[in-house]
Parts: C-alpha cells; sequence; structure tokens
C-alpha cells in the first residue's frame, strides 16, 4: 500500500494505532463486526460475500489476490519476531490428488468440474485461477493438463 499510494507511513500508522484489535482467528473478528462491535475489519472478500457483510475492495496491486502481481507483492517485507523476512506474494489457494488416492477418478472429476464451473467459485468470492498454475505440469494427470499452465 505504502508503493501504491506514495506513502511510507501506512504501515506504522496501522501498527502503532492504539485501537487496532487484533485476533488469532479472522472468526473472532466476524463475531464482533456482526455484533456491532467493530465498524470494520481487514478480511478475505470470500469472507465478508459468505456472511453477507458490505466491503470495499482494495486494488489488485495491493490486495495481494492477483497471479499476475506476484512481481509488485514481492517489493515489500517484513521482518518477524524471529527475524524471518517474509515477502509479499499472492495469497492462493491449491488443489491436488495425493499419488495413492483411493478414489483417484472422483478426484480427477472433482477438479475438472472446478475448473469448468469457476463462476460457483467467483460467486463466493472466490478468484479463480484458470487455467491454473504448476510448477510441474509432468505431475498433473493426463487428464487434466489441458487445465493448466507450467510457470
Amino acid at each position: 500500500a505504502e508503493i501504491y499510494y506514495e506513502n511510507p507511513e501506512i504501515y506504522d500508522d496501522l501498527y502503532s494505532s492504539p485501537n487496532r484489535i487484533t485476533r488469532p482467528k479472522s472468526v473472532d473478528l466476524l463475531n464482533l463486526l456482526e455484533s456491532g462491535t467493530l465498524d470494520y475489519a481487514f478480511e478475505y472478500k470470500s469472507v465478508a460475500i459468505q456472511h453477507h457483510l458490505n466491503y470495499i475492495e482494495f486494488p489488485d496491486q495491493i490486495n495481494l489476490g492477483s497471479w499476475e502481481y506476484r512481481d509488485y507483492y514481492s517489493q515489500v517485507n517484513i521482518t518477524l519476531d524471529d527475524g524471518t523476512v517474509v515477502y509479499g506474494s499472492p495469497i492462493l489457494y491449491g488443489i491436488t490428488i495425493i499419488d495413492n488416492a483411493s478414489n483417484r477418478d472422483l478426484a480427477v472429476e472433482f477438479i475438472r468440474f472446478i475448473f469448468e464451473h469457476s463462476s460457483v467459485l467467483e460467486e463466493n468470492g472466490q478468484n479463480p485461477v484458470v487455467p491454473g498454475i504448476t510448477n510441474n505440469v509432468s505431475a498433473v494427470p493426463q487428464e487434466l493438463r489441458d487445465y493448466v499452465r507450467e510457470e
């Protein structure tokens, strides 16, 4: 956000706010929002939609929801208390089939369904990456390779 809005104080202002309310789980923030204890919270769009909450979207350049902006996101980082440096990256869900799946054919059909009916995900606030992204297309079942690209 500091880069996008050209304001180097955003992080410090948010972090040092005396009114900052954090919870270990987002569901705890939901309860506070739904009860009217909180006026707003930072939450995933999908959660806002699924809980019928009003929301505003951040631009793709800062919402961590776009694969296309992965290089832009990686310009920022945060150092955790243990010294670990974490760089910005897209927040994406993955899907896989384990090698010894007892119902492999059904798993393939389910994943095919997900790709062919991605509008169901969109309606629930998930932004599907279509085609899907893999780092090893040879590990993807042959029946699903038309739905992915290797990067």
